[in-house]
């Protein structure tokens, strides 16, 4: 059983646990980019309260397994007949990765587009998603550089959740370096 950090912002200083929070405590970052915000648009249902303690005490546990089906079906509502089943070995790979399930109500606290914070970011800031990402996962890139004063956001029509790292360098370099 892995340890659940609690900064999983590792570029972030001692203290704050996002961009967005380094961003607010006025530390001077030139330039931000996001990928794929996870912020409950459209009537998706905010994420109960107290959902890291819940998935703590799942993993804590050894209900590995538990994590990933919760997060499934809080996610699309119900198990979606695409999803893998528990004797795939996709399912097995994704156990592996449970433990940090509890990084998504940290660092999105109860899901809600932050629309004060994200309005005082004053960074050029490029939010990116994967144009074939889940239904659930596409719209908040846009909604998020709505509220940033000076953002822009950048859809990757052939991508999905897990994008590939040859697609998404260039427009990050292509961001930082101009």
């Amino acid at each position: 059983m892995r340890p659940v950090n609690r900064r999983p912002c590792s570029a972030c200083p001692p203290g704050l646990t996002s961009p967005s929070e380094a961003l607010a405590s006025g530390l001077a970052i030139e330039k931000l980019a996001l990928w794929k915000p996870l912020y409950a648009l459209g009537g998706r249902p905010l994420p109960p309260e107290n959902l890291a303690r819940h998935y703590d005490r799942m993993i804590a546990a050894g209900r590995r397994g538990d994590v990933i089906e919760f997060f499934m079906r809080r996610s699309w509502g119900s198990h979606p007949r695409s999803s893998p089943t528990r004797a795939q070995q996709s399912w097995r790979d994704q156990e592996t990765l449970a433990h940090t399930f509890v990084y998504d109500p940290i660092l999105l606290g109860d899901g809600s587009l932050p629309v004060e914070r994200a309005a005082a970011v004053t960074a050029p800031t490029l939010v990116i998603e994967g144009g074939a990402s889940f239904p659930f996962m596409r719209g908040t890139a846009r909604a998020l550089a709505d509220v940033i004063p000076d953002a822009r956001p950048r859809t990757l029509y052939d991508q999905e959740h897990n994008v590939d790292p040859a697609v998404l360098a260039p427009v990050l370099m292509e961001f930082f370096v101009t």
